[in-house]
């Protein structure tokens, strides 16, 4: 259940893009060359360890599960509120010390969890009922690398234990 939920939102992130001019939309196909994120992967704290990491590219998003308390349905079927959070890691430009001397603030990162909304908002699947945001947290450390985590909550439905109601017919012989 874990991999078919990380494939689908990956494969929904990389229809996400960016016009020039800063504004989302989606994509029909992914790999365009206005995709938002570059870098997909599982989320481990990386960040405190940066300098030994192999590199990624940036905009990264990294995907995290929380615990997950299944609920059990009958015949096989179980069912749980899935929450995940959604690591955003871009890079971020020192801001000017002195914006009234005609230098803007860089926050582009800052508009990055606007695209995530409108890329999930409405988005399910066979499995997974719509995905809802929940929290979001941004990180206030001046760093060279912005990391901003979005919460998102889904109600999923695992069948892979189901197992079709098979009948057979017998004959009843009576001596």
């Amino acid at each position: 259940m874990r991999q078919q939920l990380f494939l689908a939102l990956v494969q929904r992130l990389q229809l996400l893009c960016r016009h020039p001019n800063g504004s989302f939309y989606m994509h029909s196909q992914a790999g365009h060359e206005h995709q938002v994120f570059r870098h997909f992967d599982l989320w481990s704290p990386m960040l405190e360890w940066l300098d030994e990491e192999p590199p990624f590219a940036l905009p990264a998003l990294f995907i995290e599960f929380a615990p997950i308390q299944w609920r059990q349905q009958s015949q096989g079927i179980r069912d749980a509120t899935i929450t995940l959070r959604l690591h955003i890691v871009a890079r971020r430009r020192q801001p000017s010390r002195n914006p009234a001397q005609g230098q803007s603030m860089p926050t582009d990162y800052l508009a990055l969890p606007d695209g995530l909304q409108l890329c999930l908002h409405g988005f399910k699947t066979g499995s997974f009922a719509t995905f809802t945001n929940t929290l979001s947290e941004t990180d206030h450390q001046l760093d060279e690398l912005a990391h901003l985590v979005e919460t998102y909550t889904t109600l999923a439905t695992d069948s892979i234990a189901h197992w079709p109601n098979i009948t057979q017919s017998a004959q009843l012989v009576i001596e």
